[in-house]
C-alpha cells in the first residue's frame, strides 16, 4: 500500500502543469494537492494534469486492490469496485485545512489539519458480516466479506483531527509549492486519516 501511495503522489508531481505566472502561497498549493488527493476535486486534479477518471484508475483502484488483498481473498472485479467506491466516499468525507507556518524564498513549512477516522480493524469488518455466514457457499462468503469491508468503510466515524507539518520547496518547472518528501506525502496523509 505504501508503494502504491508513493508512486501515485510521485506521478502527480510528474504530471504537474504550470498554473500561471503568479506564485501561490505554500498553503494554497498544498491545499490543492490535498483536494486532488482526498476529494478528487476536478479543478485541483486538472492543476496537477489529471482528470478524476485518470486518478480513479491510477490510484484508487490500485489502492483498493492492495488494501483488500491483505485479506488473502480473491475478490472479483465487481467486489473490488464496491470497496473502491466506499473508500472513495470515505476519502471525500475527510476535512482538511492548510496554513503556512514559515516561508523563506523557495522553502516553506506548511501545517495540515485533517480529519481522523475511528480505528479500522478486523473486528469492525467482522461485525458487518451476517451471522449466518458459516452456512453460506464459498462465493456467498466472499461476497459477504466484500460487503462487510465496504460497509465498514462507509460507517467509519470521524473522531477528531490530526495536525502535522511538512517542509515544502517551490518547484519552478511546476510553478507550484510541493512537499520536499513528495514520494511520502500520500502515505503521510493516509496514516493521519486512518488508524489500522
Amino acid at each position: 500500500m505504501k508503494k502504491i501511495l508513493s508512486l501515485t503522489i510521485l506521478m502527480l508531481a510528474l504530471f504537474v502543469t504550470a498554473c500561471g505566472a503568479e506564485k501561490n502561497s505554500p498553503a494554497a498549493d498544498i491545499n490543492t494537492l490535498c483536494k486532488a488527493f482526498l476529494h478528487f476535486d476536478e479543478t485541483s486534479l486538472n492543476k496537477v494534469g489529471m482528470t478524476p477518471a485518470d486518478y480513479e484508475k491510477q490510484f484508487i483502484a490500485e489502492f483498493t486492490k492492495g488494501f483488500i488483498q491483505s485479506s488473502g481473498i480473491n475478490f472479483s472485479g465487481g467486489q473490488i469496485a464496491k470497496v473502491n467506491d466506499a473508500l472513495t466516499d470515505t476519502f471525500k468525507r475527510t476535512e482538511f485545512k492548510t496554513e503556512t507556518i514559515s516561508e523563506n524564498e523557495n522553502t516553506a513549512t506548511v501545517k495540515i489539519t485533517v480529519s481522523t477516522f475511528e480505528n479500522f480493524n478486523e473486528e469492525l469488518v467482522l461485525s458487518k458480516i451476517p451471522a449466518n455466514a458459516a452456512e453460506m457457499s464459498e462465493a456467498e462468503q466472499i461476497n459477504a466479506v466484500a460487503n462487510a469491508l465496504a460497509t465498514a468503510l462507509q460507517d467509519l466515524k470521524i473522531i477528531g483531527n490530526s495536525d502535522f507539518t511538512i517542509d515544502c520547496q517551490y518547484n519552478e518547472q511546476a510553478k507550484m509549492w510541493l512537499p520536499v518528501e513528495l514520494e511520502n506525502f500520500g502515505v503521510t496523509l493516509a496514516t493521519k486519516i486512518f488508524t489500522f
